[in-house]
């Protein structure tokens, strides 16, 4: 399967899910829904941003993190497993999941604001 060929997938799978937009970035691509970055689709995998809430279900499946280049690894996102990718009910609900926390944590932070 081409890399764009997943990604269209995945498109297909959320299909439900109201405000997705789509960006290439890098090697990959950022998936947001209504403006919230909250999944990347790289090399053929799903990844979906996490936080305390969502970590278990991810730790559960076993998934792993992703790879940034030179190896590092981005423990903020997480490999969706292949059982909820295939299943549009659960990649939603999941995905629903991913971006209430993603707003979290966009609303927990603080702007820093420069002095000239």
């Amino acid at each position: 399967m081409r890399k764009d060929d997943f990604r269209d997938f995945v498109i297909g799978q959320l299909g439900d899910l109201r405000g997705l937009d789509c960006e290439a970035i890098y090697d990959g691509y950022a998936l947001r829904c209504d403006k919230t970055f909250f999944a990347i689709v790289s090399k053929g995998r799903l990844y979906f941003r996490v936080n305390d809430a969502t970590r278990p279900a991810f730790a559960a499946a076993k998934s792993g993190p992703l790879r940034t280049g030179g190896g590092k690894f981005e423990l903020g996102f997480l490999e969706v497993p292949a059982a909820v990718v295939q299943s549009p009910p659960a990649l939603v609900e999941w995905a629903e999941q991913a971006i209430l926390g993603a707003r979290a944590v966009k609303q927990g932070r603080k702007r820093k604001v420069r002095h000239r």
